[in-house]
């Protein structure tokens, strides 16, 4: 995906802040998993670019190749964004701050 002409400072980014400064349309719905074994979401934007986002190191055993992606998962959720060392933005999904054992009541409903 081409994310030149994003700027965003390095820090964390709701999902839907993401999904309106990618322009992102579409969602794979299941996580997938590169031939590593590291699991990511692949979000895709209006021009068609795929974007894999990976799960950061402090969860992503909790999310497995194969499981749907739903609403509930994602609204445990946010980007974080850095700089890597080559200079180049990198996201990483990680929980949301003080939701760790919460869920919407909605879900069980």
């Amino acid at each position: 995906m081409n994310t030149k002409h994003i700027t965003i400072a390095q820090g964390f980014l709701s999902l839907r802040e993401f999904v309106a400064n990618y322009g992102i349309t579409e969602i794979i719905p299941e996580i997938r998993e590169n031939s590593n074994g590291y699991s990511f979401i692949t979000f895709v934007n209006e021009r068609n670019d795929a974007e894999n986002v990976y799960f950061g190191s402090s969860i992503a055993k909790d999310y497995s190749a194969g499981t749907p992606v739903t609403r509930a998962m994602l609204d445990r959720l946010q980007i974080y964004q850095y700089a890597r060392e080559d200079g180049k933005q990198g996201l990483r999904l990680v929980r949301k701050a003080g939701n760790e054992s919460k869920v919407s009541i909605d879900t069980l409903l």
